[in-house]
């Protein structure tokens, strides 16, 4: 008999409905059979692997991003496990355990990472999903308005581990420093002098090129002196010396 081909398609089923029973279908290993057309006779058999854990969203942020991990089709109650870079982590909501129709969506914290590519595995039986997740440089200052002078704390997350961090102030550099070896780092730079009322950009960057940037307004400021005291307070007609920064010139 002469060799011959073929090709066709199916779509993987929610439940095998072929036995006395039937059954949902979950992340495991399955067998394809093929038969001849009113024919029992097994001729080939294949696996086919069913991904029960489906995705991760979203793919990309900073440090603390609240990732979420579905999974569909498993047997219920089974307990959930997520490792970040082959390390356990806690499962910070959602389910952590499948529930009764098998599906799951578990949250995690992205923990302290240093910038780029990291690996996220969720493991549920003998089933495994492996995702990449991308970490992003992010900043914050301890307040984001302030005058002249003022000391304010800068805290940044997810550069390169053990790094060198310039902190710039509308271009200039205005301090550095050096990230541990998560990429994490906390210092304090003193708003320059002289500088106008308005919107300015800080900036940190560290060796590598990981950046991140935030606002901060510099706002006004007034000093009134008198000389009044509370045992020589002031009068009608006395003279007041009003002092001023960061106002813009007109």
């Amino acid at each position: 008999s002469s060799l011959s081909t073929f090709a066709t398609t199916f779509y993987v089923p929610d439940k095998l409905t072929d036995g006395d029973d039937d059954e949902v279908v979950h992340g495991g290993t399955y067998y394809i059979y093929t038969t001849l057309a009113g024919d029992d006779d097994i001729i080939t058999v294949d696996e086919f692997t069913v991904i029960g854990i489906k995705q991760l969203t979203p793919a990309e942020g900073p440090v603390g991003t609240r990732a979420e991990i579905e999974g569909v089709a498993f047997e219920d109650r089974e307990s959930i496990s997520i490792k970040y870079d082959g390390d356990d982590v806690n499962i910070a909501g959602g389910d952590k355990e499948t529930e009764s129709d098998g599906d799951f969506t578990s949250y995690i914290l992205v923990p302290e990472s240093t910038a780029g590519v990291h690996t996220i595995t969720a493991r549920v039986e003998d089933d495994e999903g492996e995702f990449q997740f991308t970490v992003v440089p992010s900043i914050t200052l301890s307040s984001t308005s302030g005058a002249s002078s003022d000391e304010v704390t800068v805290t940044g997350t997810g550069f390169g581990g053990g790094a060198n961090i310039a902190i710039t102030f509308d271009g200039s550099v205005i301090g550095e420093d050096d990230t541990n070896d998560y990429g994490s780092f906390e210092s304090t730079f003193i708003v320059p002098p002289e500088v106008k009322s308005g919107p300015y950009e800080i900036r940190v960057e560290d060796e590598d090129g990981n950046s991140a940037e935030v606002e901060f307004d510099i706002t006004a400021h007034l000093i009134l002196s008198s000389g009044a005291t509370a045992d020589s307070p002031g009068y009608v007609g006395m003279t007041l010396t009003i002092n001023g920064t960061n106002f813009k010139a007109i």
